[in-house]
């Protein structure tokens, strides 16, 4: 029997993973997750981590089970937002009210009703923790949520902001809890329960070994049918591949950021007959941040260039990621909203590369094999977060191919929280990292160029700033699509030319599976999994 949270910490993780600090269930649960995988209406499947603390309003838990438990008022789907918990809504002329109309006899799986009482105290609750928020610029635009009537809200900005539906169709944090799970009408400081409107229910718990979800039976989207779906805690590795073979899961789910199993042992499951792999469209890029300040070696445009020219994109896909990745020409793939614009490839040339880097008078020393300036070896420290075994190996791939150019990179592998102050304070050359993916982008890995703590070294010593920072705020307000699409075309052209970010590959949602699952699909955030819409 699951025990209820007591106030749980807002310890702040940007990032999109999971930390273990959720509340512990009553042991004697355990039995529970047990149960055999043979059900035709049950998953059984492994995570890499304990759920965490899944408060839909904070960062820490588990992204997956927040899509499950908690929804928006509105869907992003690869059509653009749809109706969730809002029927539909009205934009003011002027770009800054937005009307919703809430669907009617929605209720929370508590019981208590999702009307505009419930949307504007979640509202409330979320805009108290508004700086906590900020990385998401429509925090920083909301001025009020007002009740109209029983079902009906507006959501009034400061000023026109055009992903206002797609931000709050985020998995967090504009996704409703039930009200009666607040403490003293907040959540930032945690919740006495996780309930929401979704199509699951969180059943039991225990910390670090497992989470069991069921139906909700009053769900306003039809009643799923995988009536249950229990997450087992795995090591990375072998252990889920064993776990799959002898039936102990029967579902994994895999990303760039999971950390889970590797390529290898999704083409091993790919190859058994008894399962199904599937991949999503491109969700996100991986790629090489560069450092724009002045004092880098690696603020010189050709050198920038010369990095781009120097990798073998092709044998990066094939080798460290077994083909599951796709090779990436620019920033965001064509099926980003906005980014379907025709930028110049740099393909895999050593020659190219080498030309550049001579451009900027590097001589090469041919008893090292290194090129040299005034004594000074062509040298860059690629930074990358450790904590993802995949990192290792693709700055391995770097570092390999960057010598064939004449420049040495050093790799400094770091934990998760010293890697983002490295890359806040511009203590990097080249930064392995990727992009936030849809829903998010584009508007949100642009934003970041000009955030404290986010990419603004890669942007901040580049004569062409305050242009290009005037067109991305340009670009946020504009209510013209067509106007917003030249913004668009001109943002993705400069950052481009200014290998702002050099791409790497383009990376998928992958779900392996019993070959009789069906209505296997994605959502349009990597970071979701629509079980509801799975059957046997």
């Amino acid at each position: 029997m699951k025990k209820l949270p007591i106030a749980l910490f807002t310890a702040a993780c940007m990032l999109l993973s999971a930390c273990s600090n959720a509340p512990t269930s009553d042991p004697k649960s355990k039995a529970a997750a047990t149960t055999e995988t043979s059900s035709k209406d049950t998953i059984s499947m492994a995570i890499a981590n304990d759920i965490g603390d899944v408060n839909a309003h904070l960062y820490s838990g588990d992204m997956v089970v927040q899509g499950m438990l908690f929804e928006g008022l509105v869907e992003n789907t690869p059509e653009g937002p749809k109706p969730c918990l809002a029927e539909r809504w009205e934009i003011s002329d002027d770009g800054k009210t937005y009307t919703f109309y809430l669907k009617k006899g929605v209720k929370f799986s508590d019981g208590e009703p999702m009307n505009a009482a419930a949307i504007k105290a979640n509202m409330d609750a979320i805009q108290a923790n508004k700086e906590f928020h900020n990385w998401l610029e429509l925090s920083n635009k909301i001025v009020s949520c007002d009740i109209v009537d029983e079902y009906t809200v507006n959501l009034v900005l400061s000023n026109p902001y055009y992903p206002t539906l797609e931000e709050l169709g985020l998995t967090r944090p504009y996704h409703m809890m039930s009200p009666a799970t607040f403490i003293n009408g907040a959540t930032m400081d945690g919740v006495s329960d996780y309930v929401g409107t979704g199509a699951y229910k969180l059943e039991e718990y225990v910390e670090d070994q497992y989470a069991v979800f069921t139906a909700n039976e009053e769900y306003h989207g039809g009643v799923p049918a995988i009536k249950k779906i229990t997450m087992k805690v795995m090591p990375a590795g072998e252990t889920p591949l064993l776990a799959m073979m002898n039936g102990e899961i029967n579902f994994l789910f895999s990303t760039d950021t999971s950390g889970l199993v590797d390529a290898d042992i999704l083409r091993q499951l790919q190859k058994d007959n008894k399962f199904q792999v599937q991949t999503s469209h491109p969700c996100s890029t991986r790629y090489l941040l560069t450092n724009s300040m002045k004092e880098r070696t690696i603020a010189d445009k050709n050198i920038k260039q010369a990095v781009w020219y120097a990798i073998n994109r092709q044998d990066m896909c094939s080798y460290v990621f077994s083909e599951f990745e796709t090779p990436a020409q620019s920033i965001f793939a064509r099926t980003v909203p906005y980014c379907d614009v025709d930028l110049p490839e740099r393909e895999y040339s050593v020659d190219e590369a080498k030309s550049l880097i001579e451009k900027s008078a590097w001589v090469m020393d041919e008893s090292t094999g290194y090129y040299t300036k005034e004594g000074k070896r062509l040298s860059l420290e690629l930074v990358y977060n450790s904590s993802l075994a995949i990192n290792k190996t693709t700055g391995e791939f770097i570092q390999a191919n960057l010598k064939d150019a004449g420049i040495d990179v050093i790799l400094v592998p770091s934990e998760s929280t010293s890697v983002r102050q490295l890359r806040a304070a511009g203590n990097y050359d080249l930064y392995l990292d990727r992009s936030w993916g849809l829903p998010y982008d584009p508007q949100t890995t642009l934003t970041g160029l000009f955030g404290e703590i986010a990419y603004v070294s890669a942007a901040i010593d580049l004569e062409c700033y305050d242009e290009l920072h005037e067109l991305v705020n340009g670009a946020l307000v504009e209510m013209d699509e067509e106007v917003r699409q030249e913004y668009y075309n001109k943002i993705l052209t400069i950052v481009h030319e200014e290998s702002c970010f050099i791409p790497l590959s383009y990376s998928q949602a992958i779900i392996a599976a019993e070959k009789d699952l069906q209505g296997i699909s994605f959502n349009q955030t990597q970071l979701e999994v629509p079980f509801k819409k799975f059957h046997y």
